[in-house]
Parts: structure tokens; C-alpha cells; sequence
């Protein structure tokens, strides 16, 4: 299901509980109306297939201007402003498989693409290397490092609140 915020949204945020974005968003569905990173990484391998790569263009733009919004510096786990958590990192991903979409469908972009986006990608990683990252030893005392979910937050989720 697509959606676009309103320009509303944007003009006067503090009347939203909803992160505004420049593109058009997918929802999962159902109730919601607001974008999940999660869903999105597979709601965009959907796309693609669909050969619907300007739309996969528009959900990957988005979370760059969420990663360049000094407010967030990640993407967090829905579009809502209280969501201060995030899923797994998938932005890198999701990059990859729309290049690869490039690649495929003979488009000579790619190399501007990545150095366009490259910051920002390196950015979102270097929040997840300093904020949600840890060490884990294997059985033959290799030591990696793996991405977790985790919330610094004590009180319950904002958005369980009636």
C-alpha cells in the first residue's frame, strides 16, 4: 500500500507523530500507515521484481534523509517520531539489491549512485558499530562482531500508551 505524507507533515511537525519523508512510503499494511525498516527490506525485494525500481529509489532516499536527520542518524524501526529503536541494519542491503536491479537492467549509473549515497550508508553503520553492536566469541575463540537490537530506553514503548 502507498502513501505519501502530506507536505503538512513537514511544514508543522509537531502537530504529527509521524516522521516526514520526501517520497512516497509502502506500508505493511492493515492498520498502520506509517513505513517499518524491516518490512520494507522485503516489501523492496517484492519491487524489484515487479521491475518497480524508481519506487525502490524513492523508499531507499528516504531513509538516507532519516540517517542525514540529525535526530536520528539511523533508521529507526517505523516511521513515527517516538521510535527511538531500530531493526536490524538493512539500509546496506537494500542499496546493494537496487544496484545489483541497476547492474542487471544495463544501467551505466551505479558508480555515481554509490558515491552519492556512500556517506550516508557509512554513517548509519557507525551509529550501529557505537551504539548497537557486540562481541561474540565462537567455539573456536574467533571473536565477531554482531549487530543487535536494543533500546536504551527504561519506560515502556511511547506507542503502547492507550
Amino acid at each position: 500500500m502507498g502513501r505519501k505524507i502530506k507536505r503538512e507533515v513537514k511544514d508543522y511537525p509537531s502537530r504529527f507523530s509521524i516522521v516526514y519523508v520526501s517520497h512516497g512510503i509502502i506500508v505493511p499494511g492493515g492498520r498502520f500507515r506509517e513505513f517499518y525498516y524491516w518490512d520494507s527490506y522485503w516489501i523492496q525485494i517484492g519491487l524489484l521484481h515487479s521491475q518497480m525500481n524508481y519506487t525502490v529509489r524513492g523508499m531507499i532516499e528516504n531513509f538516507l534523509e532519516i540517517v542525514e536527520n540529525e535526530e536520528y542518524g539511523f533508521v529507526p524501526n517505523g516511521g513515527r517520531i517516538y521510535y527511538r529503536r531500530s531493526q536490524p541494519p538493512l539500509l546496506i542491503p537494500m542499496v546493494k539489491n537496487y544496484v545489483e536491479y541497476l547492474r542487471s537492467s544495463g544501467e551505466l549509473i551505479v558508480k555515481e549512485y554509490l558515491d552519492s549515497v556512500l556517506p550516508t550508508l557509512e554513517k548509519e553503520f557507525m551509529f550501529w558499530r557505537e551504539n548497537r553492536m557486540v562481541s561474540v566469541t565462537d567455539k573456536n575463540n574467533n571473536v565477531h562482531q554482531m549487530a543487535i537490537y536494543n533500546s536504551t530506553k527504561t519506560e515502556p514503548r511511547p506507542e503502547s500508551y492507550r
